[in-house]
């Protein structure tokens, strides 16, 4: 088994990375039958970034 396949990427906490996470859990958001999870996601990993830069 190839291992460079099964590497998860490292994810860098940046506005960038937050924006695209974002943009991305909105566009399934809008088509998922019940959202409510995706949102919820959304608004914790939000809330998350914020406490986070203001320590």
């Amino acid at each position: 088994m190839n291992n460079e396949r099964n590497k998860i990427p490292s994810l860098r906490p940046t506005i960038e990375s937050l924006s695209q996470a974002i943009f991305i859990v909105n566009r399934h958001a809008k088509t998922a039958p019940n959202p409510k999870f995706l949102y919820q996601l959304k608004h914790d990993a939000v809330k998350k970034n914020a406490a986070g830069r203001q320590s």
